[in-house]
């Protein structure tokens, strides 16, 4: 009789029943996790990230979750970690939902990743004008389309070089970039708007 030893062997297994046990009362981190890989319950794989200990598991879970209203529950408990709920973030769908994660979250990781997802203009640029991290900032700069949210950027006094001239690159109106030359005092800023003009 073949003694089965390999951890491989939870690839055998396919009875959800069994592998809810497993994810959940195994001893084994690793075998945890590689059981919550083949859930398909939505609320298995809920309750297996609410009760784990292990980051893994629980991340492992979280980004098989698709129900809105869990993944919701997830970004905003300060049970989680970051990464847990950066996760949460790239599944959810409703942009209310990714608005405020964008703007309110704790951590900049989450906020960034929420911003990758973030349509509504408004939001961007207030996320662009008042984060005090720059890998929040930029990437909500980059979404940004409004090219009179774009001119504000570029005017505003407490962004830095990087964000000015992320959002100076993307005016196309001309009439904004005259605006801009008229008002800025920074030289650099004032050359830059010259040359666009200059190449129209």
């Amino acid at each position: 009789m073949k003694i089965i030893t390999e951890m491989t062997f939870i690839e055998e297994i396919n009875d959800q029943s069994l592998l809810e046990e497993i994810s959940l009362k195994c001893q084994f981190s690793e075998i945890r996790k590689l059981a919550v890989k083949k859930i398909t319950d939505q609320r298995v794989l809920a309750k297996v990230a609410l009760k784990d200990e292990d980051d893994r598991v629980i991340l492992a879970a979280v980004r098989k979750i698709t129900d809105q209203a869990i993944l919701t529950d997830i970004v905003f408990s300060e049970k989680y970690y970051w990464i847990a709920r950066q996760a949460a973030v790239k599944n959810i769908e409703d942009q209310e939902v990714i608005a405020k994660v964008a703007l309110y979250d704790r951590d900049y990781n989450v906020r960034a990743e929420a911003v990758k997802k973030l349509e509504d203009q408004d939001t961007l640029i207030k996320v662009a004008l008042l984060d005090t991290n720059w890998l929040v900032k930029e990437p909500a700069v980059e979404r940004i389309t409004n090219q009179e949210y774009l001119c504000k950027i570029v005017l505003s006094p407490l962004q830095s070089l990087s964000s000015v001239l992320l959002a100076l690159e993307r005016i196309t109106d001309e009439n904004l970039i005259k605006y801009i030359l008229n008002k800025t005092t920074d030289p650099y800023i004032k050359a830059i708007c010259e040359q666009n003009i200059e190449n129209k």
